[in-house]
């Protein structure tokens, strides 16, 4: 019987404590309902969580993708031209302005009733379909290369919270 009790009470505490999100707040909570302490403790998570998932070193490669078939787009559509900007991008040092990651406290959405574990399962789908559409993008592939479509979990967030996904807002 003590085995049980003793079992119980991890579980509850794995429950309570172990299994929170990229936001890092409790799954219950609503989106509506979080504090600016939340909110800004949730930004600084999720920077965190994205910084871990994907990196800055897969945004470089992005960024230098995307300059390499401006440039071949400039000169006619040639991959090599393409190629050529891309790795003249990775060997240029790195400016040091995809470091800076603010956290501004805004309650945008103080009628959503959408819970944090909803807002996580958006992020975490959004993230995953990200980190699988760089994972494919090149200079060969870019002119073929299609943006994710949104998730399920994203579609559900936004039926629930739309002001969380306005063009005036940066959304999730």
């Amino acid at each position: 019987m003590r085995l049980l009790a003793h079992t119980a009470i991890f579980g509850a505490l794995l429950l309570s404590f172990g299994c929170r999100g990229p936001s890092g707040l409790p799954g219950n909570k609503q989106i509506g309902e979080l504090s600016d302490d939340e909110q800004k403790e949730a930004c600084e998570n999720v920077a965190d969580y994205y910084d871990k998932k994907i990196g800055e070193e897969k945004l470089k490669d992005f960024a230098c993708v995307t300059a390499g078939v401006f440039a071949a787009a400039l000169s006619g559509g040639d991959v090599a031209i393409c190629e050529a900007a891309y790795m003249d991008c990775l060997a240029a040092p790195d400016d040091g302005t995809m470091d800076d990651t603010t956290c501004e406290v805004s309650n945008d959405a103080p009628s959503c009733t959408a819970t944090v574990a909803e807002y996580d399962d958006c992020l975490e789908e959004q993230v995953d379909a990200l980190k699988d559409f760089l994972d494919g993008y090149s200079c060969a592939t870019a002119a073929s290369s299609m943006l994710p479509e949104t998730g399920p979990a994203c579609m559900a967030l936004a039926q629930k919270c739309p002001e969380l996904f306005s063009d005036n807002g940066e959304g999730t």
